[in-house]
């Protein structure tokens, strides 16, 4: 009978004087609540009785015929007490005790006034939400719910505690009500991003009022913006795990992030992640050995309200020494071809067939000597930028075979890194010999070097001689077939012949595309 909570009602009991018990002392009498007092919640109920009692039954009616069980005291040693819930209810009831005594039960009835104020709950679904119209979390679900029949108000209030939206809502029994809000305002107009208070008001059929413990909602437009800090290893030796270090910037902290990670042609690796935090680092171990070249990696996060933030693509760069090989032609690659371009020594050729090219959308591949890129950085870049190949040519074109060791590596780490300096790309895997002049140790260093591909080719239409627009597009037509290497070079006769070369390859279902495309297809 959770006699512990009714130890206090017991001395209120006594406290009432011994008057009252006096004169109840032959009768039963209900001292607390007193008749007609206005009560509610969990209501505790005192009575006296006869010396001679032996339990005490409390009940309740709300019209006097009807009694519905309270609760029994069978020990009258501290009182004949009850601890009554009267729930929800409201208006007149009655409340009834009767004592059990040896000739026969006795009772005592009064009237009290019950006004229970009804339970509001506040609840909020989606409590970041973006109403950009991009159809990810647009709208919150703003509501209340009420243990009884009557109506909810719910409004939100902005920072400066000004009303911004109002919804009034009827139950005709307990449940909950909601609203969907698109975070505009009463006049129709789309809200600031910040926190606002969700705040509720239920009353009951009898207009007893309560308020709603208060919630908060977000409104967030902005994607999360990503700014690289680095990779690590840089260069890396693809074996290895990497570690990519970025922030973010947003108005949240909680992101649900994807890392993918891409070769020129394909997508390595993915992984995915979650951060409580704004400043990351995030691991990815490859599960074989990457071949050098140049790697990409994107970062994806995504806000608790569904914006979605990605970074730019971060190129890092993958050297390691493997056995070099002397590559003319491909076999098993479908019916593509790889036109290649050397030298780069007359700006405005390669600028135009670059322009030739992106304005196809195909893909080529270039060559050119370390020393050249420097004064053609913006070129170098757009090459990289626009998805060709480039491989190292020799730093300063020279004749690298019959050299010593030492004279070979310098000239292809040279070249390797120009590449990195000024186009973020690294000429690994591909080296083309100037001259189509090379030896053993020309091939083992540029194996060791990272470059394990030594580029020579099938078709040479000896553009360099200037044979005449004509001319040209008849040789690499004539002589290209699926998987073939054409080299060409970046000069004015080559960059004018270029479109119609590009016609004469498609007259025969030949495709151009880079060398990374080409050896992908081979595989």
């Amino acid at each position: 009978m959770a006699r512990a909570l009714l130890i206090g009602l017991t001395a209120i009991a006594v406290l009432l004087g011994t008057s009252v018990a006096a004169a109840a002392e032959d009768s039963v009498a209900i001292t607390l609540p007193a008749p007609g007092a206005v009560v509610g919640g969990v209501v505790p109920v005192v009575a006296v009785a006869p010396a001679d009692t032996t339990s005490m039954v409390f009940e309740w009616s709300d019209d006097g015929a009807t009694w519905n069980a309270i609760a029994t005291d069978e020990d009258g040693s501290d009182g004949w007490t009850a601890a009554w819930d009267t729930g929800a209810r409201d208006g007149t009831v009655w409340l009834r005790a009767t004592a059990a005594r040896p000739g026969g039960a006795e009772s005592t009835v009064i009237d009290v006034v019950l006004r229970n104020a009804p339970t509001v709950k506040t609840w909020v679904r989606r409590a970041h939400f973006s109403p950009n119209r991009d159809g990810r979390r647009d709208t919150a679900y703003l509501g209340a719910s009420l243990n009884e029949a009557g109506r909810v108000r719910i409004r939100v209030v902005d920072a400066d505690g000004r009303v911004r939206r109002t919804w009034e809502k009827s139950l005709s029994t307990l449940g909950s009500v909601g609203v969907r809000w698109g975070g505009r305002s009463a006049r129709g107009r789309l809200l600031r991003d910040g926190s606002y208070r969700v705040l509720t008001v239920g009353w009951d059929l009898a207009q007893n009022k309560t308020k709603g413990k208060a919630r908060r909602v977000v409104i967030d437009t902005v994607a999360p913006r990503i700014a690289w800090d680095g990779v690590s290893p840089e260069p890396s030796s693809g074996r290895v795990r990497q570690y990519f270090s970025f922030k973010a910037r947003d108005a949240d902290r909680f992101f649900a992030g994807r890392l993918a990670v891409r070769s020129t042609v394909r997508r390595v690796g993915l992984s995915r992640f979650s951060l409580d935090l704004r400043d990351a680092t995030v691991s990815w171990k490859p599960r074989r050995a990457l071949y050098p070249g140049t790697y990409r990696t994107r970062v994806r996060l995504v806000d608790q309200a569904a914006n979605v933030g990605w970074s730019r693509a971060k190129p890092w760069r993958v050297h390691r020494s493997m056995t070099g090989k002397i590559v003319q032609r491909l076999e098993d690659t479908g019916r593509v071809v790889a036109l290649t371009f050397d030298d780069c020594g007359d700006a405005d050729a390669w600028r135009t067939i670059l322009d030739v090219l992106r304005a196809r959308g195909l893909k080529a591949s270039f060559f050119c000597p370390g020393s050249l890129l420097s004064s053609r950085a913006r070129l170098a870049r757009r090459t990289v930028d626009d998805g060709h190949s480039v491989g190292a040519h020799g730093w300063d074109h020279a004749n690298l075979a019959g050299q010593s060791d030492s004279f070979v590596r310098s000239r292809m780490l040279k070249d390797r890194a120009a590449w990195w300096k000024y186009g973020r790309a690294t000429s690994a895997p591909y080296f083309r010999p100037p001259y189509m002049a090379y030896d053993d140790r020309v091939v083992r260093t540029a194996g060791e070097t990272s470059m394990p591909r030594v580029m020579l080719w099938d078709v040479d239409p000896r553009d360099w001689e200037r044979p005449g627009t004509s001319a040209l597009v008849q040789r690499v037509a004539g002589g290209a077939r699926p998987g073939s290497i054409v080299v060409l070079h970046t000069i004015a006769e080559t960059a004018r012949a270029l479109p119609a070369m590009l016609d004469a390859l498609a007259a025969k279902n030949l495709r151009p595309v880079n060398l990374d495309r080409l050896f992908y297809r081979a595989r």
